[in-house]
């Protein structure tokens, strides 16, 4: 990707590309967790993270469509 994707971090610490922040967490999971895609529930926040003054983003809209069809249960969640 030529443009890799950052994340913030909570702190004045720089952004952190999105595939090392994907591999500590994957790291930090049980061994036991569920792999079944029909018993996952991923919840995803609203303001800032889905949604932007822009709206949703392609990426996300295909996310989310992509994780219905593998029957992952996906809510909105704000807060």
């Amino acid at each position: 990707m030529s443009n890799p994707l950052l994340t913030p971090p909570p702190t004045d610490l720089p952004p952190i590309p999105f595939e090392e922040l994907v591999q500590k967490a994957a790291a930090a999971f049980p061994p036991d967790l569920v792999a079944t895609s029909s018993q996952m529930l991923i919840a995803l926040d609203v303001d800032g993270t889905l949604l932007t003054v822009d709206g949703a983003s392609e990426i996300i809209l295909d996310t989310v469509d992509r994780l219905q069809n593998a029957g992952v249960h996906v809510v909105v969640a704000t807060g």
